[in-house]
């Protein structure tokens, strides 16, 4: 039989191998290296022929130094670690002796270093600043010498998600790429999600992130990672911000978490394996998860599904917000690349609000006639207060329903749309081209406060510019799953 066994013992293993463990020594064990699934024969210390995996195996704990159980859990997976080929974890100093053994920094350190004081300790691809060891990854070593990933648990596509409902499930992160999706179900309440996994000598922390479908894409609506660190030290230490949690109201719409390891910490997450516990809750109404059923094909001709806003375009049109323009042959286009018109942003809105529109006796603006096919949806816009036109000078308003929509017009619009609610302090809103002066700064910022748009990877709004049609597709989506009120 294969495998390793771990024998926690005091001071025998100190008295039995005084050279490599000794007695005035901290030594925390020793075992032999890469043996886990040897075979075949070897020497003993007489020259006797012996089986090779029974002499060689036994990983030995040495249970005189050892305070707390976190210690006896570290030390265990350390030297277990040397029976499945690793060797240790150390660090490189400029100036200074390399370290054979590296305790890690903050919350953090290598199993085959010394992470006595972290709260989250973890195999390790050395990537950290200073690793001393190239032998390669933990993982691939541990594999090669008997010692596998678990058989992932859990789907990671909206066809193989677990509908897992709003309850409260078991998962498990089994590789660095590992990333569990749950389908959760419709919820019209108020969504709670918790990802948790121990917080007492752990080798995971999470992130989180809450998925909707539209067009058999999914959408990401929210993300939570928290920084990690920990509380406490010897029994009572604990890993602090390893959870990831968040709450948001439901519109409805069918739910999914996807469950994964951080990306974040000196290692870059690769050693965020370990079990989890998955909550969902909906306060409100809800209904079980669905068997997801794919898409017959993409509503328009010009929105393929690999289209970046395929998912938002495809919940618009599922909307009646926007059903395209017509092809004469049977078929629809969207015309994603094309500006926003005002008169277009106000049918938009009116039908995203599901208003009821009237047709006014006389209309709101100088330049929306009559006979105008927008009248009552920009009389009803108007009417809102989402939007006031432009002062003729005259007493009279125009509202140049022909013009693309601005980008920060856009921000005015929803930002009115959802009441005018009060923003965080505009120091958390950084754009570089809208000063504190901007006209428009308060609904720019509650756009980026909401995650409705937070701009260009240049740090930019681009305030100027005028809103795409598939740009417009992706806020409004945005803004119904952020459970935003609605007139």
């Amino acid at each position: 039989m294969y495998g390793a066994r771990a024998i926690i013992t005091s001071p025998q293993v100190q008295a039995d191998f005084p050279s490599n463990c000794p007695i005035t020594s901290t030594c925390g064990g020793l075992a032999y290296v890469g043996v886990l699934d040897a075979f075949g024969s070897t020497r003993d210390a007489n020259g006797n022929a012996v089986a090779a995996h029974p002499y060689y195996e036994g990983a030995f704990i040495n249970a005189a130094g050892i305070t707390n159980p976190l210690e006896v859990t570290t030390i265990v997976s350390h030297e277990v670690g040397h029976n499945a080929g690793l060797n240790h974890a150390g660090l490189i100093r400029p100036n200074q002796p390399t370290l054979d053994y590296y305790s890690g920094t903050g919350n953090w350190g290598p199993i085959m270093g010394t992470p006595y004081n972290r709260a989250l300790s973890q195999w390790t691809q050395h990537s950290y600043s200073g690793a001393n060891n190239d032998n390669g990854p933990d993982l691939p070593i541990l594999a090669n010498n008997g010692i596998a990933s678990r058989a992932d648990d859990t789907g990671q596509t909206l066809g193989t998600a677990v509908p897992t409902g709003w309850t409260t499930r078991a998962g498990s992160i089994t590789a660095p790429t590992d990333q569990d999706l749950w389908s959760l179900g419709r919820c019209t309440g108020t969504v709670t999600i918790t990802a948790t996994p121990s917080t007492y000598s752990t080798n995971l922390d999470v992130s989180l992130t809450l998925y909707t479908e539209a067009g058999g894409t999914p959408i990401p609506l929210a993300s939570v990672d928290p920084a990690s660190g920990q509380s406490g030290s010897g029994s009572s230490l604990r890993a602090t911000g390893v959870s990831a949690t968040f709450t948001q109201p439901g519109r409805g719409a069918t739910y999914y978490a996807l469950v994964r390891g951080s990306a974040s910490g000196p290692d870059g997450g690769y050693g965020n394996l370990g079990p989890y516990t998955l909550n969902a809750s909906c306060a409100g109404a809800s209904l079980p998860p669905a068997t997801f059923v794919p898409p017959a094909g993409p509503s328009f001709t010009d929105v393929p599904t690999s289209s970046t806003f395929h998912g938002q375009i495809e919940w618009l049109s599922a909307q009646g917000v926007s059903t395209g323009y017509d092809n004469g042959n049977g078929t629809k286009r969207f015309e994603p690349s094309a500006a926003v018109l005002r008169e277009q942003m106000a049918a938009f809105l009116a039908r995203y609000a599901d208003a009821s529109l009237s047709v006014p006796e006389t209309s709101p603006f100088t330049d929306v006639a009559s006979s105008h096919v927008f009248l009552s949806h920009i009389a009803w816009l108007a009417g809102t207060g989402v939007s006031t036109g432009y002062a003729n000078g005259d007493g009279t308003f125009s509202f140049r329903p022909g013009q693309p929509v601005l980008r920060e017009q856009m921000a005015a619009f929803l930002y009115r749309l959802a009441g005018s609610p009060s923003v965080p302090p505009s120091s958390a809103c950084s754009f570089t081209d809208v000063p504190s002066n901007h006209v428009f700064r308060t609904a720019i910022c509650w756009l980026a406060a909401n995650n409705i748009s937070t701009g260009y990877a240049d740090g930019t709004f681009r305030p100027g510019q005028p809103v795409l049609r598939e740009q417009m597709a992706a806020f409004l989506f945005r803004y119904d799953a952020a459970g935003l009120p609605v007139p």
